[in-house]
């Protein structure tokens, strides 16, 4: 089958301001029409924008947005349901802090935690760390964020990564996994 985009860009009245990705539609061709398919919308703050990407696997987005939210077509009803949303948040420096995705309970109108990426950075803005952890609901308690792996980097004097050190969360410590030299 064949796949189809469309995307939106929206550029704001300022000299420094950068176009932004604010939504894409994905169709596909069935052989005789052209069927719809999964939509994403973007919301932006301070002045961060994106733009698309065709690579090898389809489009893809460079961008640094808010939210992104994750619209599902349903054919029988000829609609679209929101499911799926990712949250990201930022430092000064616009590097990535935090960045989580939900689902939508839509009998209740409430966002679940599903995953959750923490980034740490040094003074040069490198990344140094991140950990990835999912939402872990079996304790009854609402919800708790439970670690699932940590990578480490480690830069020279003049900020080229020298090596990457991955962790796995196992019986309640971090445990070594590997160590890549670059």
């Amino acid at each position: 089958s064949i796949f189809f985009c469309c995307i939106l860009l929206c550029a704001h009245n300022r000299a420094d301001a950068r176009l932004r990705l604010v939504a894409t539609a994905e169709s596909y061709s069935n052989g005789t029409n052209y069927v719809p398919y999964d939509s994403l919308t973007y919301v932006y703050s301070n002045y961060r924008g994106g733009y698309p990407l065709y690579t090898a696997y389809g489009w893809s987005y460079s961008g640094s947005f808010d939210t992104s939210t994750t619209w599902y077509y349903i054919a029988a009803s000829s609609s679209y349901y929101t499911y799926y949303r990712t949250l990201e948040s930022y430092d000064v420096h616009n590097n990535m802090l935090t960045m989580q995705a939900q689902s939508l309970d839509t009998a209740h109108s409430i966002w679940y935690n599903l995953s959750k990426t923490t980034n740490t950075y040094d003074a040069n803005n490198n990344l140094t760390s991140y950990i990835t952890q999912y939402w872990d609901t079996s304790g009854g308690s609402g919800g708790v964020w439970i670690n699932i792996n940590k990578t480490v980097h480690v830069y020279d004097a003049n900020n080229n990564l020298t090596s990457d050190t991955a962790f796995y969360w196992m019986t309640g410590a971090w445990t070594y996994s590997q160590l890549t030299f670059n």
